[in-house]
């Protein structure tokens, strides 16, 4: 007779879903509550961004510590610890009232509390043998699928550009050289801590050094992606006894809801107030800067532009990497 336990796939996801909605949900729309947050307890901004900076900080810090921890004493502790620090810290943040219980609350103990409940879990398991039962298709067609949308990406690349001055050893060196490794490396990090890494400005870097002139290069579709996260997804599927059909028609079946309750979302902020306002101070400050930053690339490649020699201060450059 079979036993029947409660660790089904239905109650794993809702188990999932709400630790997700728990822990992402409240910092993800901290931003909504900074006005008046900061006008209730009397802050400024920079005490507010000075405690989320914080929080952060202690994710990135403890995250490997709680994952060996995790590994060694098992991951439901580290969990209900997560939960019980998050808790802690809403709570000393509604009650405080003082720029000191923001930077506890939300800085110290939320922080804490993520890099708890952002846990991924790892084990053993043979490499290049899938579950039996979960629908995988064989690698070589995994290769192949991919070697098709690389070289497809490619060639629309090659088709959109007005000239062949982009070197093709750039476009094959992104598609089947860098993509690879970066997907690589994320997938083991993400495995390993819930965090992931990249190599900054490597698109910038070959567009400058090709020598290729005119803007139509910062939008062509460089096959230059981070498919690491997706090494995470068949690792669930793994867990939870799902096959590859399956997650395809799930995908098909969120895709309208997503839709509709993003347009949703989107008119309600859009309806709290003119962008940019005071309402929405980073859009107020940031936007234009952000439009100033990307003229400025645009401008490197384009005909009687910027030069990148006249702004590089190497000084400032070498105090930054430095720093860093």
């Amino acid at each position: 007779m079979a036993v029947r336990t409660w660790r089904v796939p239905a109650v794993v996801l809702f188990c999932a879903m709400v630790v997700l909605a728990l822990n992402m949900g409240v910092r993800q729309t901290a931003g909504l509550f900074l006005e008046p947050m900061t006008q209730d307890l009397g802050i400024s901004r920079s005490n507010f961004a000075l405690a989320i900076a914080l929080q952060n900080l202690l994710w990135g810090v403890l995250t490997p510590v709680v994952g060996v921890l995790a590994d060694r004493y098992g991951a439901g502790r580290w969990l209900a610890l997560g939960g019980f620090l998050y808790v802690a810290g809403l709570l000393i943040m509604g009650l405080g009232g003082s720029e000191a219980s923001l930077h506890l609350g939300a800085g110290v103990f939320i922080g804490a509390a993520v890099s708890a409940l952002r846990r991924r879990g790892t084990g053993p398991g043979a490499v290049g043998t899938p579950p039996a039962g979960r629908g995988d298709f064989p690698i070589w067609i995994a290769l192949a699928l991919y070697g098709a949308a690389a070289a497809g990406s490619t060639g629309l690349c090659v088709w959109l550009l007005e000239d062949d001055e982009f070197p093709l050893l750039f476009r094959l060196v992104f598609a089947f050289l860098l993509t690879p490794a970066v997907s690589y490396v994320n997938a083991r990090m993400v495995g390993l801590t819930g965090q992931s890494v990249g190599i900054p400005l490597v698109r910038e870097g070959a567009f400058l050094l090709s020598g290729y002139r005119g803007v139509d290069i910062w939008f062509a579709p460089l096959p230059y992606h981070d498919h690491g996260r997706r090494a995470q997804l068949f690792r669930e599927v793994e867990l939870t006894g799902t096959k590859i059909t399956s997650i395809a028609k799930a995908e098909l079946l969120i895709l309208p809801v997503i839709l509709g309750c993003g347009f949703l979302f989107w008119s309600l902020v859009w309806s709290m107030g003119p962008i940019p306002s005071t309402a929405f101070p980073f859009a107020q400050k940031y936007w234009h800067l952000i439009a100033l930053r990307q003229f400025m690339w645009f401008s490197f490649t384009a005909e009687g532009g910027l030069s990148f020699a006249e702004i590089l201060h190497l000084p400032w450059a070498a105090g930054g990497f430095a720093l860093a």
